[in-house]
């Protein structure tokens, strides 16, 4: 039977990780299996959250972080910032400018930042849906696509951004 490991064995297993060049395999397998004895504390929408009283608590090894509350939020205030982009040329700039470095709000400051611009584009896709059908529930019924426009003033989205909204929130 496998001994479970203490957080000097995990220490070390990350230590020697981090000291083997990106990509190694032997690197890869060390953050993989230490990912899958981390433990897990699983919401009611089946994204894993690292149970906060495990001492890595704030390391989410093996993972990128493309789907993160605090990085769709950031993305979402770029699309308000911007006059006129799209959300899949928003998505990528969020991705190529919180990516490759070690960020204080994203993973707690310990780890290297990584996002797929693809999932955050879904995820940012998710988030404007979820706004969306918060917006309509203010309107009157049969004012949807007041709501609708509202939502892509607000996120100053293209017409084509606003098209692909309404078929994501099904209006």
């Amino acid at each position: 039977m496998p001994r479970s490991l203490t957080a000097a064995d995990r220490t070390a297993l990350i230590k020697f990780a981090t000291s083997l060049p990106k990509g190694d395999e032997g690197r890869r397998a060390i953050l993989a299996g230490l990912a899958k004895t981390a433990k897990r504390d699983w919401d009611n929408t089946g994204k894993g959250k690292l149970d906060k009283s495990h001492p890595f608590s704030l390391m989410r090894l093996g993972t990128d972080f493309s789907e993160d509350e605090t990085v769709v939020e950031y993305a979402a205030q770029e699309l308000m910032k911007r006059k006129s982009s799209s959300v899949a040329a928003v998505a990528k700039y969020t991705a190529k400018r919180l990516s490759g470095g070690v960020n204080a709000f994203i993973g707690g400051g310990h780890q290297e930042v990584e996002i797929d611009p693809r999932l955050l584009e879904q995820a940012l896709w998710e988030y404007l849906s979820d706004f969306l059908k918060d917006q309509i529930k203010q309107f009157r019924p049969g004012m949807e696509a007041m709501a609708l426009q509202a939502t892509a003033n607000l996120y100053k989205l293209t017409p084509q951004d606003t098209k692909t909204l309404a078929a994501k929130a099904s209006i």
